[in-house]
């Protein structure tokens, strides 16, 4: 999609939105390419990040630090936040999924999904508040989900602007005698 046809709508509770920001440009995970036949190999890069034109008003959640890592394991819980097909208008939070297993650089994960919940994120809840420690990517079944960890993405957050690229050199004009 062009960025001009992007939004950025933060908190959306029925007919009421929390911030409504336009989109210079987005950036995905490096090798991602758009696919309807998705692999799990596919999963691990299918993340990207939007580029506001403007700075929110609205305290960000930030993502999880490598320090923090540490700490996770098969008895952590995370809560998926996401806005289902079914509730499009306000937000579901699963409060209490963990993660099943790690494989091909994606978490397989207990928390139900439903088609929309893409792009939601996984919260953990650390001492500093809460962190962003994934990013939904896909449903497995009515039990599971794919989980796009932290450390996928990590290399978008690390240098996040619109890469400029110098506009195309107008041809020369063909005049007639």
């Amino acid at each position: 999609f062009p960025p001009d046809r992007l939004l950025f709508i933060a908190g959306v509770r029925r007919n009421e939105y929390a911030a409504r920001l336009e989109t210079a440009c987005f950036l995905t995970a490096e090798g991602f390419v758009p696919s309807k036949d998705v692999s799990l190999d596919d999963i691990r890069k299918d993340v990207g990040i939007l580029i506001l034109k403007e700075a929110s008003s609205l305290a960000p959640v930030p993502p999880l630090a490598a320090r923090q890592a540490v700490h996770i394991g098969k008895d952590t819980r995370f809560r998926s936040v996401g806005y289902r097909r079914s509730r499009r208008h306000l937000p579901t939070v699963v409060p209490a999924c963990r993660i099943l297993e790690s494989t091909r650089g994606i978490w397989i994960t207990d928390c139900s999904a439903e088609s929309g919940v893409s792009g939601g994120p996984l919260l953990i809840e650390t001492q500093d508040g809460p962190r962003v420690a994934g990013v939904t990517s896909a449903r497995i079944d009515a039990d599971r989900s794919a989980i796009v960890p932290f450390s996928n993405w990590q290399a978008l957050l690390e240098n996040p602007s619109c890469r400029q690229s110098a506009p195309a050199a107008k041809p020369p004009a063909i005049t007639g005698q």
